[in-house]
């Protein structure tokens, strides 16, 4: 402000100048929301409960989807990238070998019952088939998951020792590795749940198969069984080619 004399006057303003730029918000704060929640995302060690909690923590519209992609296997998308990630889940693949179970032992004793129909005066419920069809399924969904991922730590701890590349996690699919320990540990098993679902999945188109083989047609039996293998076997290949060759070009 100007005086009679030519001086100028400070006039104060209200609050301090500093306290207002203080005040103004720093960043985006719905950004930093959303790294807070993330960096939530801890990764549990694989000791605990609560690391295998979060792989059957799924709602049905992705174990719907995830379905879809196992019986329509696309060979332009990645099962694991764009259908597992972020997390892949352990909920749909028991209940597939499961319901294949069944689907399987009924299925056999059903089968069997037309078969002996009219030929014996009485005819029993065969247990075994259910054991031994939950014996073959299992196995072949937890024990070819865990040989394969075996046989690529071991390639790979090979391929490590002759170019001494450091850099490279032995059993990681997608991801490198981390320097801490524990979590190092849970991303290999994370990485493994990721080719155990994947096997889960890859189940799924028999399961209207066991069922469809109650019909006593053996040419439409063989059809049947051939068409699952070949979907099955296209859906493994076209998920996991692209992966292993990305992540172990030298395998």
């Amino acid at each position: 402000m100007s005086t009679s004399n030519g001086d100028y006057v400070r006039i104060p303003l209200s609050g301090s100048f500093d306290d207002q730029v203080d005040s103004e918000p720093q960043g985006n704060l719905e950004h930093e929301t959303d790294v807070g929640d993330k960096q939530t995302d801890v990764n549990y060690s694989p000791l605990t409960i609560k690391f295998y909690q979060q792989y059957f923590d799924v709602d049905t519209s992705q174990v719907l989807a995830r379905l879809a992609s196992a019986v329509v296997p696309n060979p332009r998308t990645n099962f694991i990238q764009n259908s597992l990630k972020p997390r892949a889940d352990l909920y749909g693949p028991f209940w597939i070998a499961t319901t294949l179970m069944m689907a399987s032992a009924i299925g056999g004793n059903v089968s069997n019952y037309l078969q002996s129909r009219g030929e014996v005066s009485s005819w029993h419920y065969d247990f075994q088939k259910v054991t031994l069809t939950s014996t073959v399924i299992y196995v072949y969904w937890c024990l070819t998951p865990l040989v394969l991922h075996g046989l690529m730590y071991f390639r790979r701890n090979s391929v490590k020792s002759q170019s001494n590349n450091s850099e490279s996690d032995l059993t990681d699919l997608l991801e490198r590795s981390d320097s801490d320990s524990s979590f190092r540990n849970s991303k290999r098993v994370g990485k493994f749940f990721d080719i155990l679902s994947t096997y889960g999945y890859s189940l799924t188109i028999f399961v209207p198969v066991a069922i469809l083989w109650m019909i006593q047609i053996n040419i439409l039996q063989w059809i049947l069984f051939l068409i699952a293998v070949v979907v099955s076997g296209a859906f493994l290949v076209f998920t996991l080619t692209p992966s292993i060759r990305k992540e172990y070009p030298k395998l």
